[in-house]
C-alpha cells in the first residue's frame, strides 16, 4: 500500500529544498587567463611555419605546420613563472613602438607575438635581424626554446 502525498505539499518541499541548496554547478562564465602569449615563427632558409601558445596556467600548445605535428602540455612551475616574470618586466607601450620595423630579408625568421596581459593587448612583429636588440629578446628566446622542446 502506498502513501499518497498531496501534490502542493511535495512541490513546496522541493521548492524550499532547492532554494536552500547551494549549486555545485558554476553558471558564471569561466575566468579568462591573467595572461596569454601566442607566437608564430615563420620563414628562414628551412621555411619554418610554427606556433606556440601558453597561458598563465602553464598549459601550452605547440604546432609545426610543415611537419604536421601538434603537441599540448603544461610547463613546469619554474618555466611558467619565468614567462610570467618576463611579461611583467616588459614595458609593452615603449617596446612595441620600437619593434615595428621589419626588414625585407628574404631568409630571415619572423616572430609575431600576441600578448594578452589582463585587459591589455599587444601585437609585436620582429625578425632575426632585430629581435636580439628588442626588449622582447628574452621572452622570444624562452618561448622558442619551449616550442622546440615540445615539438621534438
Amino acid at each position: 500500500m502506498s502513501v499518497a502525498r498531496p501534490l502542493p505539499a511535495t512541490l513546496a518541499l522541493l521548492l524550499f529544498a532547492s532554494a536552500c541548496a547551494t549549486s555545485a554547478t558554476d553558471t558564471s562564465s569561466p575566468d579568462s587567463p591573467l595572461w596569454r602569449v601566442s607566437m608564430s615563427v615563420s620563414g628562414g632558409l628551412r621555411g619554418i611555419v610554427q606556433s606556440f601558445e601558453v597561458t598563465d596556467s602553464g598549459w601550452f600548445s605547440a604546432v609545426d605546420r610543415r611537419q604536421r605535428i601538434t603537441r599540448t602540455g603544461r610547463l613546469s612551475e619554474t618555466k611558467r613563472e619565468r614567462v610570467a616574470t618576463l611579461l611583467a618586466e616588459l614595458d609593452t607601450d615603449r617596446a612595441s613602438a620600437r619593434s615595428g620595423v621589419i626588414s625585407r630579408c628574404a631568409d630571415c625568421v619572423h616572430y609575431d607575438l600576441q600578448l594578452a596581459v589582463a585587459d591589455a593587448r599587444t601585437v609585436v612583429r620582429l625578425d632575426s635581424l632585430n629581435v636580439a636588440q628588442s626588449s622582447y629578446a628574452a621572452l622570444v628566446k624562452v618561448l622558442v626554446s619551449e616550442m622546440r622542446e615540445a615539438l621534438q
